[in-house]
């Protein structure tokens, strides 16, 4: 056994050394913990300053949105005063001209007078209608403009006040159509500053709710395929051979029919499409209240109108002006007079519109009476909503008439007219008046007694019969114009 000596001094010499290197171990970390510290403050700091800016920004951003929804909100206000004071004068006025009349003349239409909002244009409307079946049964005369202004009986009271009451209406209309025009801009202001428009009064003029739901029908949508030139130069332009389908269009359809009769009409409305090779698209020529816009299209409607059973230009069109004003002007329907003034830009036709049906059997007599669209003007028909002796018809509200496609050559057979529907006059035959359906070619309502263009004819008297109660139609001496 070897033995050895314990020696205190290295002992404690090592015990030294351990406790120099804990010691410098613990002061490595103090070291990188003082660092981390240093760097958590930096780090909070710049998160301060960051929150900071940033509350500020949004501070600054929401003063901002603040001011922008205090304009908007004033123009609103400037918007809704200035239509307000325009037909509370109409109302005043209109109330003046019927109470201008003698008792006598007066119908009895103090339950629309009694109420407390200010009268609309169909309001207005009721009364002349109201005021024609007091006196006597409406007759027509002309202005000229050729545009039906009413006679109503002899007496010359009356037809002043009629006369003023149905400019009143016109005026209405045309203040709810610029309120419309103003309002547009403001509202779309508004969807975005606050994500949705602000809740407009009741009695606002049609178009303002679709305005409000962002321009769009969702049941309307587009179809994928690619637009090429050969959609407008192989279309013919042939009334006949359109047709109106999935839309309640049938307002724009008839009066681009009535429009492709002539030569001059074929021409304006070629005029008006262009292919666009720099980005394979067409552009189409429409007018915003007077203006004239080309319209980039892109695309037609899935389902939309027809041309021969394809894509032609009263696609284009009919896309152009969904892409224009959005696609809820296709539904639930129009005036012929707004598919005049937009695809045509006449000013004569805006007098007349679908919330003025005074003039009953005068304007479909005068719509008659020039010679329909055939002979270079332009005549379309509205047939009312209801008629006494009206029925159901595979799901259609109608009236039977009877209908033959060559007048005194072919015995007449039982067709029906759709009611609240648009047809184009195409001329007058031997005292038949030749229409065309929108629906095109043998569609079930009047296919049957269709020549090979399209057009059936009926009586004068089954003509006054389906188009003579709150019928609206207009006839135009040479359109379209210069």
């Amino acid at each position: 056994m070897r033995w050895t000596t314990w020696n205190p001094g290295a002992c404690r010499q090592w015990q030294l050394t351990a406790a120099t290197d804990t010691l410098t171990g613990a002061s490595q970390r103090f070291g990188n913990a003082s660092s981390q510290v240093s760097i958590a403050h930096d780090v909070a700091d710049t998160m301060e300053s960051d929150a900071m800016s940033a509350w500020t920004s949004r501070a600054a951003k929401a003063k901002g949105d603040l001011d922008e929804a205090i304009r908007v909100l004033r123009r609103l206000a400037a918007v809704f005063g200035h239509y307000a004071e325009t037909i509370r004068g109409i109302d005043r006025a209109a109330r003046a001209a019927y109470y201008s009349l003698s008792s006598t003349s007066r119908p009895l239409v103090e339950s629309t007078l009694s109420q407390h909002t200010v009268l609309t244009a169909h309001e207005i409307a009721v009364i002349i209608a109201s005021i024609e079946d007091q006196v006597s049964e409406p007759v027509y005369a002309y202005d000229d403009t050729t545009i039906m202004v009413g006679s109503l009986g002899t007496d010359g009271g009356v037809e002043s006040a009629v006369r003023t009451l149905a400019k009143l209406a016109e005026q209405r209309v045309e203040a709810d159509l610029s309120f419309v025009a103003a309002i547009k801009p403001v509202l779309e202001g508004a969807r975005g500053l606050f994500g949705a428009s602000p809740l407009l009064p009741a009695g606002i003029p049609p178009g303002v709710d679709d305005i409000m739901s962002g321009f769009t029908d969702p049941d309307i949508t587009w179809d994928p395929t690619p637009l090429l030139p050969f959609v407008a130069t192989d279309d013919p332009l042939t009334p006949g051979e359109n047709a109106q389908h999935g839309f309640n269009d049938c307002w724009l359809v008839s009066t681009i029919n009535a429009i492709m009769e002539t030569a001059k009409g074929r021409d304006f409305l070629r005029s008006g499409v262009k292919w666009d090779p720099a980005t394979n698209c067409f552009l189409v020529r429409i007018f915003d209240h007077g203006h004239e816009v080309w319209v980039r299209v892109t695309a037609v409607l899935a389902g939309g109108a027809t041309a021969n059973g394809n894509p032609g230009i009263i696609s284009l069109y009919e896309a152009a002006l969904a892409t224009h004003f959005g696609t809820q002007i296709l539904n639930p329907g129009g005036p012929p007079s707004l598919a005049a003034a937009i695809v045509g830009n006449e000013p004569l036709f805006q007098r007349i519109r679908w919330d003025i049906g005074p003039l009953h059997t005068g304007t479909a007599a005068a719509a008659v009476a020039i010679g329909g669209s055939a002979s270079g003007n332009l005549s379309i028909a509205i047939s009312p909503a209801h008629e006494a002796g009206e029925m159901d018809f595979h799901g259609y509200t109608v009236v039977e008439v009877k209908g033959t496609p060559n007048p005194g050559q072919v015995a007449p057979t039982t067709i029906h007219i759709d009611l609240y529907h648009i047809y184009e006059i195409v001329d007058v035959k031997n005292g038949w008046i030749g229409l065309r359906n929108p629906w095109g070619k043998g569609n079930e309502l009047d296919g049957e007694a269709q020549n090979a263009a399209g057009v059936f004819y009926i009586s004068q008297a089954d003509f006054d019969k389906a188009f003579k109660y709150e019928a609206d139609a207009v006839g135009i001496d040479d359109f379209p114009p210069q």
